[in-house]
């Protein structure tokens, strides 16, 4: 008995942080289950087959700490590099796109394809402009982004029309691309056992095709992969894209430009696909009027510039921001803990919108 004792100390001894791991584990895992039926009751949509028991408890203990129970989606990285940020807007052309009064709205440049019909793309949400945007990141609202006469970005005089789909099945085969807001729609806006998504926190439009995300398949197919790899090995009818909160402190025109090249990526490796590009949503009004960089001023020019890619024929614009913000464009308060990330019990207005936004593929485009 003794010998055994003896052991027992001896292994403790040796290896005290291995214990501690499995005791804390033990611990937060027992929390989070009683948690799920009163403090933790939002998260019980998490799968537990794949999600650790106290994954409730560290999400819960951080709502906590945000003053809240609900859900808060790790923050993405933001750079607040102003050094970086000047560089990357000296030697480029276009003034502030600020000239308007605080709580104005914004004018659109006039790349906007107003050739196409309404109802076949979403309009651009507009914002409060708070006079606050960083000039070297933005264009001359005056200017012009895609003017294409031919080719995949141009219309052609046939289009298709949005309407609601008639059941979840519609999203059987699409993909949704998207950084550390669509990892929330993925777990919290009740689409993931109709569809596939490929995200990552802090993704960007500049990284998506070189690094590796996370897929998770309808069909229980998990794992991490690049997106030429994963378009390369599968067909998807839609493709959904949204890339733009993290782009921020980037030119407007790199972005656009960089959005353009993995659209046409896109394209090359699923030729037959309907894509359709998803306006970033805006953020609240707290951070948008205070922060020069990330501000719905800049969100919207961004969203423009992405907007004039869509075809009406197989590339399609659409908008969720009426939803979500306010009569100033901001994301509404209590939407929102962090002004960026909209809490768990809200991500149904996204996959809402989703919803009532679909093409039917079987018609053809008149």
């Amino acid at each position: 008995m003794g010998s055994k004792h003896n052991s027992f100390q001896n292994l403790w001894r040796k290896m005290p942080l291995l214990w501690l791991i499995l005791i804390s584990t033990l611990i937060l895992s027992l929390i989070g289950l009683i948690g799920l039926n009163s403090r933790f009751k939002d998260f019980r949509k998490l799968d537990f087959r794949k999600e650790p028991l106290f994954a409730a408890t560290i999400f819960g203990i951080k709502d906590s700490l945000n003053g809240d129970e609900t859900l808060i989606l790790p923050a993405k990285a933001i750079r607040h590099d102003k050094q970086s940020i000047a560089n990357k807007g000296e030697g480029k052309e276009g003034g502030s796109g600020t000239d308007q009064k605080a709580g104005g709205d914004i004018a659109q440049p006039s790349g906007v394809r107003l050739t196409i019909p309404d109802g076949v793309n979403s309009p651009v949400c507009t914002a409060a402009d708070y006079g606050v945007a960083d000039s070297s990141v933005m264009a001359d609202l005056t200017e012009s982004f895609n003017s294409d006469t031919d080719g995949m970005f141009a219309p052609n005089g046939t289009c298709r029309y949005l309407q609601p789909a008639s059941d979840d099945s519609y999203f059987n085969d699409a993909l949704i691309i998207g950084d550390s807001r669509t990892v929330g729609l993925y777990y919290w806006g009740g689409l993931k056992e109709n569809t596939n998504f490929f995200c990552k926190e802090s993704m960007s439009i500049y990284n998506v095709t070189k690094k590796n995300l996370e897929y998770h398949a309808m069909n229980g197919e998990e794992g991490e992969t690049d997106l030429v790899t994963l378009l390369s090995t599968h067909s998807y009818g839609k493709v959904y894209i949204c890339l733009g909160i993290n782009e921020l402190g980037s030119y407007v025109w790199d972005y656009y430009n960089a959005y353009r090249d993995v659209l046409t990526q896109i394209r090359t490796l699923q030729p037959n696909a309907l894509i359709f590009i998803e306006g970033n949503m805006h953020i609240g009004g707290t951070m948008s009027s205070t922060d020069p960089i990330f501000n719905n001023t800049n969100l919207v020019q961004r969203n423009v510039a992405i907007s004039s890619l869509a075809n009406g024929r197989d590339i399609f614009y659409i908008d969720m921001n009426p939803v979500l913000v306010d009569g100033d464009g901001n994301l509404i308060a209590e939407y929102s803990n962090d002004q960026i990330h909209v809490k768990a019990e809200y991500y149904h207005l996204w996959s809402d919108f989703l919803r009532q936004n679909t093409i039917d593929p079987n018609i053809a485009p008149k």
